[in-house]
């Protein structure tokens, strides 16, 4: 507005100026007009360029996206430990045999006992008798059939002792009598076979002492064909 009224100010001076030196007339409002249009255009081309430029300026700087955040990595589950693998047991037999390899120290023979208590039986102080297998120490024959009884025997002698496999008839041989224990020394592998041939799973014995005789001692033997084959395979039989 300062600058429209300028402008006539000076539009009127230069009319008065003319008059003076007789120029022609001139229409002052027609003049006035026209500068006050040029103005008015003048001033809207230039609001109109800096508002074009500003929408252009705003439609440049869009604002800037932010990034989606990284995702934490899951940790790495820790491997688990490989197992360690079981020693190798002794074979045990499904029953009540009580079963175990054995090596001798001095010649690293080794050789396989099984054990068993008697099912009726005892001594005087109510241990009950144990019959006891096993093979083999010297060769393929050395294997061990034996009842140890708990009680004084002999003196190494030999003894008479009665037994029975199942329900075959009752015999009798001498066997070499400890203190303690009598062994079948002439037949023990036969004594083996013929007990793992025992159909009722029972065997039965009584030993003749230096004075008296044992109780009667009764085994229950299943599992025998498992110990059997084990003392047959260590022996070689």
């Amino acid at each position: 507005m300062r600058n429209t009224r300028t402008i006539v100010f000076l539009i009127a001076i230069m009319l008065i100026v003319g008059c003076g030196n007789e120029q022609p007339s001139v229409n002052i409002d027609e003049t006035v007009n026209a500068r006050v249009e040029q103005t008015t255009i003048a001033s809207s081309d230039s609001g109109s360029s800096g508002g074009s430029n500003t929408s252009e300026a705003a439609a440049t700087a869009l604002p800037t996206q932010t990034p989606e955040p990284t995702a934490t990595p899951e940790p790495t589950a820790t491997p688990e430990p490989t197992a360690i693998p079981e020693p190798t047991a002794t074979p045990k037999p499904s029953s009540n045999w009580d079963a175990e390899f054995i090596t001798d120290p001095l010649t690293d023979v080794e050789s396989y006992a099984a054990s068993l208590e008697a099912d009726q039986g005892s001594n005087f102080v109510g241990t009950p008798y144990l019959l006891w297998l096993s093979g083999c120490y010297e060769g393929k024959e050395f294997a061990t059939f034996a009842i140890n009884w708990g009680e004084y025997i002999s003196n190494g002698e030999y003894v008479d002792v009665d037994y029975r496999f199942g329900d075959q008839p009752m015999a009798t041989s001498e066997w070499y009598g400890t203190e303690t224990t009598t062994y079948e020394v002439e037949r023990m592998r036969y004594m083996i076979e013929s007990l793992a041939g025992v159909s009722d799973g029972k065997f039965t014995a009584v030993a003749d002492t230096y004075d008296s005789i044992t109780g009667i001692g009764i085994w229950n033997v299943t599992g025998i064909q498992e110990v059997y084959e084990t003392i047959q395979e260590t022996c070689g039989w």
